[in-house]
């Protein structure tokens, strides 16, 4: 993956910040602003605020994009019932108590438009959590960036994850061969000690 330097004129949603492309290995891109960084982590990626809410060691707010392929599957929008069961799990395996509230609500994007969906957990003596994910699909993916934290963390980013997502797809971005497609065993080596 490669990271570019992207001007506001250069993004449909004209972010108020300067900002850098991303692109991802699936072959789409997504634009983040100037200090954000884009880390790989076990499968999925983490965006990483300069200044998130409680340090870096103790964050009150993390940012993840996930995803998986629906080639084949019908999903052709991103408040599919299967999309919504998909996010459901996802949300669940980091927290059992986080509630969906309500449906999907429509998100424009630079191409078409993505979904919003919300989830909310309160635990006696902590405070809320929430949990927002702004999904779409994406040449044959159904795409997510999510994000978890304290209510007040994530409304202060709204507008920075809403500008984010809606660069999703800006610019289709090429699929890389080595990590995305189908594969053929060509030999097996072996060694012995």
């Amino acid at each position: 993956p490669a990271t570019t330097v992207a001007t506001p004129a250069e993004l449909p949603t004209r972010p108020a910040h300067k900002g850098s492309i991303y692109q991802h290995p699936i072959g789409f891109q997504l634009w983040h602003p100037e200090g954000w960084k884009v880390e790989a982590q076990e499968g999925l990626l983490r965006l990483l605020p300069p200044d998130p809410d409680g340090g870096e060691d103790a964050p009150n707010e993390v940012y993840l994009l996930i995803g998986d392929s629906v080639e084949g599957e019908g999903i052709d929008a991103p408040d599919h019932p299967a999309v919504t069961t998909y996010l459901d799990d996802q949300v669940h395996s980091i927290s059992q108590a986080l509630t969906r509230q309500g449906r999907p609500t429509a998100v424009p994007m630079a191409r078409g438009t993505g979904a919003r969906y919300e989830w909310r957990a309160q635990l006696e003596g902590q405070p809320e959590v929430t949990a927002r994910a702004f999904t779409c699909i994406i040449n044959g993916y159904g795409v997510a960036l999510l994000g978890i934290g304290i209510p007040n963390c994530l409304d202060r980013r709204e507008d920075t994850l809403r500008q984010i997502f809606a660069s999703f797809g800006f610019g289709a971005g090429k699929k890389d061969p080595a990590l995305v497609g189908s594969w053929t065993l060509v030999s097996t080596v072996s060694l012995d000690n």
